[in-house]
């Protein structure tokens, strides 16, 4: 009796060792995807953040390439082919950039 009772010590005793190791395996794994996600979720929050400050950006330039538009027209000057690709250019990036 007293070794069938060693041998169930012994069984059951690495059975909760393998079930414990199974657990923290599982742990560091949640803990690891936590960790991942709040990377991202900062890298996230980040690129938006510049995103938006380029969004302005354009949309500050845009009202330069208007200003100039406008008084090329008024002073009867023609604005030159890479100066207007600049503005179709600039309403396609402004465009793009409100999509989000």
């Amino acid at each position: 009796m007293n070794a069938q009772k060693r041998v169930n010590e012994k069984l059951f005793s690495k059975t909760n060792n393998t079930e414990l190791s199974t657990q923290k395996v599982e742990l560091g794994l949640a803990q690891d995807l936590l960790q991942d996600y709040k990377k991202a979720v900062d890298q996230f929050t980040s690129a938006e953040s510049a995103m938006d400050r380029a969004s302005e950006m354009l949309k500050q330039t845009k009202r330069i390439y208007n200003d100039l538009e406008q008084k090329s027209k008024e002073l009867g000057i023609e604005l030159d082919a890479a100066t207007k690709k600049l503005g179709t250019n600039l309403d396609s990036f402004i465009k793009s950039s409100s999509r989000k």
